[in-house]
């Protein structure tokens, strides 16, 4: 249960949102979809959490794994969404 819930929901969140905003052949639209799916994997995160607590779910550390990797992920990507969107408005005025 504790691979389905930190490991296989998350990657299908993420395939089916990149299925429904499009094909991306391009580096930066895919980290524009990544960050667009982080909202949902926060609150996929803060529901996991919720049922823990109120005894929904046996799978303690759920929520503690989703999060130890959500948050560097979500950190990087944002860096990264901002260096290319800068290059590519340094492209602009050149």
């Amino acid at each position: 249960m504790f691979y389905l819930l930190t490991i296989f929901i998350p990657i299908l969140i993420i395939i089916i949102f990149y299925f429904m905003m499009g094909f991306s052949n391009d580096f930066f639209g895919h980290i524009r979809i990544l960050i667009k799916v982080l909202p949902y994997m926060y609150l996929y995160a803060f529901l996991l959490y919720f049922l823990e607590m109120e005894d929904y779910l046996h799978s303690s550390w759920a929520f503690s794994s989703l999060m130890f990797f959500l948050v560097p992920i979500s950190i990087i990507l944002i860096i990264i969404y901002f260096f290319i969107k800068g290059r590519q408005r340094v492209k602009k005025d050149a």
